[in-house]
């Protein structure tokens, strides 16, 4: 913004807020809990007692009128970014002066005394947690002990107790067999009439590869599980002896077609819809026979083919003008991480971080020269 529009004079109070910022959300997370759903400022600053002139405005109008106002120039939608962000600003030195009061050695001392009576120190608070079932208690304190390391859910299925002469019931394990697969359709793949390494012509025939799989096959009115047949003739270049051919092949995988893939991936992305609940909706409707592995593969596979995707929306949104940035939590299998995100308004990118702090984003944007939202 300074390279942009210009720099304050030196020494004024807007210069120095520019050389010394301090982010007041590292102070808030995980230490001080307003009565709110969130660490916005609005949620507490209106607990603090403020309220914005205009209670219908937020941060996404404002960018509206700040896009406006580039467009214009027009003195009415300056006067109300201007007012707007005089109310943050003000809005920011409430929370500032409660966070001093809570630091403080005194939080009764300052402008406000009844502070001090809302202060709650979570150390100070008894465990208030209901539980569905008793202690257990055994005369035997063995018992005890294991009852404390149980799972019981891992127990009902595998921890008996034999009582009398009868017998154990033998549980046993049927592997599932795939069917025979005879190919529905034939697919030749073509492959390319100059060697992808030197862009020589000059090439003799390799393996001929060939791999039936499980397909799906879009048509216009519906959606049918197919057995195709994928057939590659690979060659090697006379010059560098590069064997190119039967990447497209490979591309297919083991036992599983790209379409199947991409209705797996649109509706646990494009839809939301849980993975286990397409995993059944596909074995039942198609007759997929689809494990838990196969899917965790299909999101490896997909991450890999859209890799080259995601890196030119980051450098579209990189070289752009104005970037808007922001981070989330993400609760991974009980694990905590945060997702950031990148946007210039008509594209998105979303990066997984296994913590909060922005070097990622910093190293990503060492070179944007544009406007930081």
């Amino acid at each position: 913004m300074c390279a942009r529009y210009g720099a304050p004079p030196d020494g004024t109070t807007a210069a120095k807020a520019i050389a010394g910022p301090l982010n007041l959300l590292s102070l808030i997370f995980a230490s001080i809990y307003f009565p709110s759903y969130s660490n916005g400022l609005k949620e507490n600053a209106r607990f603090l007692g403020f309220e914005w002139g205009d209670t219908t405005v937020g941060g996404l109008q404002s960018i509206v009128w700040r896009h406006l106002w580039e467009e214009s120039v027009d003195s009415t939608i300056r006067d109300k970014l201007i007012a707007y962000n005089a109310d943050d600003c003000a809005a920011l030195s409430v929370i500032a002066s409660a966070l001093s009061q809570l630091t403080s050695p005194d939080p009764g001392a300052g402008e406000k005394p009844a502070l001090r009576a809302e202060i709650v120190h979570v150390d100070a608070l008894e465990e208030n947690l209901t539980s569905r079932w008793r202690p257990f208690r055994s005369p035997i304190s063995d018992l005890e002990e294991i009852n404390l390391a149980a799972r019981w859910d891992y127990q009902r299925d595998r921890v008996f107790v034999r009582s009398g002469t009868e017998k154990r019931r033998v549980t046993r394990h049927f592997t599932r067999r795939q069917h025979a697969r005879k190919a529905q359709k034939q697919i030749v793949l073509n492959a390319p009439g100059a060697c992808p390494k030197c862009e020589k012509k000059w090439r003799k025939k390799g393996r001929l590869l060939s791999r039936t799989v499980q397909d799906l096959i879009f048509g216009r009115d519906s959606v049918k599980r197919r057995v195709i047949q994928y057939v590659a003739q690979a060659y090697y270049c006379r010059s560098c002896g590069y064997e190119y051919g039967l990447n497209e092949v490979r591309l297919h995988g083991r036992n599983w077609g790209w379409n199947i893939l991409a209705y797996f991936v649109y509706h646990i992305v494009g839809l939301s819809i849980p993975q286990l609940t397409v995993q059944h909706s596909m074995n039942r409707v198609f007759g997929c026979r689809l494990v838990r592995s196969s899917l965790n593969e299909f999101k490896v596979r997909a991450s890999r083919i859209y890799s080259d995707t995601k890196a030119q929306i980051l450098h579209r949104i990189i070289n752009g003008n104005v970037v808007h940035a922001d981070e989330t939590r993400a609760n991974i299998k009980g694990h905590m991480a945060y997702v950031w995100v990148l946007s210039n308004l008509t594209e998105v990118a979303y990066i997984l971080t296994e913590s909060r702090e922005g070097e990622i984003v910093q190293q990503l944007l060492k070179d944007f020269k544009g406007v930081l939202v």
